[in-house]
């Protein structure tokens, strides 16, 4: 899969729901990975998307690979697209709390990439970052303070204008997997009263 893959996916299932509720609201919703697409896919189009919440968006990584790998897989992706590598990513850096365990047996989240996603995502997260944003819809951004994957300050950076930044203390990469997460779901839900 590429980004270009993800984001034609979202759009044909925006479609749809608006096909079959064509007066519904919809508020895009993503975390890591998916917050990176979502945001993505929201500043080049769509108006018709209310608004996005992105959670931990994969918008600077705190511990990126050597800057040589990294060339290396850009290579690699044009002759090897879906050739696929391990993350590395444990479940411990995703809480704090150790709920992380969880993760382990969650079929929702990959231990591998494929070579070509990953360079995707970097690539747009680069653009991003030197960018900024021009979303065409409001936009909030929350991270946690102790996230050990993402870095929060530049999503504090690059909030301005329509985008809302929420950081939460004592919290790492996984909001919702968090102890006391309940308040992260209370905050999400009036952003989406109150924007609707």
């Amino acid at each position: 899969a590429t980004l270009i893959d993800l984001k034609s996916d979202l759009k044909a299932v925006i479609q749809k729901i608006h096909d079959e509720h064509p007066a519904a609201q919809l508020v895009l919703y993503g975390h890591s990975m998916g917050g990176l697409t979502a945001l993505s896919y929201t500043t080049e189009n769509d108006p018709s998307i209310a608004g996005v919440i992105a959670s931990s968006p994969w918008i600077e990584l705190l511990n990126p690979p050597p800057l040589l790998l990294i060339k290396m897989a850009s290579v690699a992706a044009k002759i090897f697209p879906s050739c696929c590598v391990r993350t590395g990513i444990k479940a411990k850096q995703l809480t704090l709390n150790g709920s992380g365990k969880s993760t382990k047996t969650d079929p929702l989240i990959h231990k591998k990439i494929s070579i070509q996603l990953f360079t995707d995502m970097w690539n747009e997260s680069r653009r991003i970052r030197q960018n900024g944003f021009r979303p065409n819809v409001p936009i909030l951004l929350m991270f946690g303070s102790q996230d050990r994957l993402i870095s929060y300050q530049t999503g504090e950076q690059l909030a301005k204008g329509a985008i809302e930044y929420k950081l939460w203390d004592e919290t790492g990469h996984d909001l919702h997997l968090e102890i006391g997460n309940g308040r992260a779901l209370q905050y999400i839900v009036k952003w989406i009263h109150d924007l609707l």
